[in-house]
């Protein structure tokens, strides 16, 4: 558990020290590409697709995309999630790690999540994946992965609902 959290610590803390690096949507070659494409809703659509579409190769942190970083929350927190569910088959709900370390597992999740959600915002929040059938944001596909693995866990009361209200 100690590697994968220090992993989502690393990165988080890079994302959070390298804001200014954020691609937000508001470059010189968004506001160029506005321009030739027209300012109206076809301009608008032409541009977020045109513009989406280059940040999605961009790379961001050690190799990995937007996409990258989305796909390696999930991964992280499904390790973290299978390690508390063996814990929690291990030891009494009377002891204190039971529902500690389920807390834990939501702090740095959560942690990873915003720190990934601040840095890529507007591509996050506008690029348009495919996920089990259905067209959503990336950063949609990824809060649902995320509380899905929450639903797994046996969390005290107040974790839970923190959960629900930061990824349902």
């Amino acid at each position: 558990m100690t590697t994968i959290e220090n992993h989502i610590e690393e990165v988080s803390k890079w994302l959070n020290d390298n804001q200014r690096k954020a691609p937000n949507g508001r470059s010189f070659g968004d506001v160029l590409t506005t321009a030739l494409l027209g300012g109206g809703l076809i301009g608008m659509a032409l541009n977020r697709k045109i513009r989406t579409r280059k940040q999605s190769e961009l790379i961001i942190y050690d190799g990995m995309t937007a996409d990258g970083i989305g796909q390696d929350i999930v991964d992280q927190l499904t390790k973290l999630v299978d390690c508390q569910c063996e814990i929690q088959s291990l030891i009494e709900k009377e002891d204190e790690r039971y529902y500690g370390y389920a807390d834990r597992v939501f702090r740095h999740c959560f942690k990873y999540y915003m720190a990934w959600l601040t840095f890529t915002s507007y591509y996050s929040m506008s690029h348009k994946t495919e996920f089990e059938g259905e067209k959503m944001t990336l950063e949609k596909k990824v809060r649902i992965q995320c509380f899905r693995q929450f639903q797994r866990l046996d969390l005290d009361g107040k974790t839970r609902k923190e959960a629900e209200k930061q990824f349902r």
